[in-house]
């Protein structure tokens, strides 16, 4: 039995060294450096660039450049958003139901598309109210809407489309609990449909340098309902 046991391991180890001698001619075969040669082989990671240090200086040496602030002429709202809306922007406006969200948006909407020399094109899209409604809203404040582009859906795929084919200047959502994505099979509201909602037209945004409003909803403790990263993705919250 031990003398059957010794044999076994000696076939082992010869056949271990022989694909091992197989393995290293493949190699070697195959390798653009030859037998003879030391070949050196570099892995690009994407950890390189950051070794690559393009410039350093002085802060106030830096250029800037002066951005076009859309003011919405309601003076409180421009102040708290430092002096209208920005290009490429995340605002996340919070408050308890009926409080006036929607209201207050559909007026600073008017007012931007009221100027003569600013060309703003506004989506509002509404996964909450009907189009019917919000018009309501719009003749009952005398307001002139004939500017603002009214979408009602709740389909991230979709609104997608439309703000890639219309490239608009403002785009408000309302709200984002409302807003789901095919993709992730949570229900609408959910933490993790709110994240990814919102890091999907937080990257639109900045990629068209749209104008993005998120209208929220807050919890009965008073917080913004949905995850807390949702008020780290964006650049403003009121």
């Amino acid at each position: 039995m031990k003398k059957d046991y010794m044999e076994w391991k000696m076939l082992a180890g010869y056949l271990l060294i022989l694909w091992l001698m197989i393995l290293s001619s493949s190699a070697s075969a195959q390798s653009p450096c030859g037998n003879d040669e030391l070949c050196v082989v570099q892995f690009n990671a994407g950890f390189n660039a950051a070794n690559k240090v393009e410039w350093i200086g002085q802060l106030n040496e830096v250029e800037t450049i002066n951005i076009l602030k859309r003011q919405t002429k309601i003076s409180e709202f421009d102040r708290v958003l430092g002096g209208g809306f920005v290009p490429g922007g995340v605002i996340l406006l919070g408050g308890d139901p009926g409080i006036g969200k929607s209201t207050i948006l559909i007026q600073a909407l008017s007012k931007i598309t009221q100027d003569p020399s600013d060309l703003c094109n506004v989506i509002y899209i509404s996964g909450e109210e009907s189009s019917q409604q919000i018009a309501m809203r719009a003749r009952r404040l005398e307001l002139e809407v004939s500017d603002i582009s009214i979408l009602s859906e709740i389909n991230l795929e979709k609104i997608v489309q439309t703000i890639e084919k219309n490239k608009p200047n403002v785009v408000v959502i309302d709200s984002i609990q409302t807003i789901y994505s095919e993709e992730i099979t949570s229900a609408p509201g959910s933490v993790t449909q709110v994240r990814e909602c919102s890091a999907q037209l937080t990257r639109i945004a900045k990629q068209l340098d749209i104008t993005m409003i998120l209208v929220g909803h807050v919890t009965k403790e008073g917080t913004l309902a949905g995850p807390r990263v949702l008020e780290h993705i964006v650049d403003t919250v009121l």
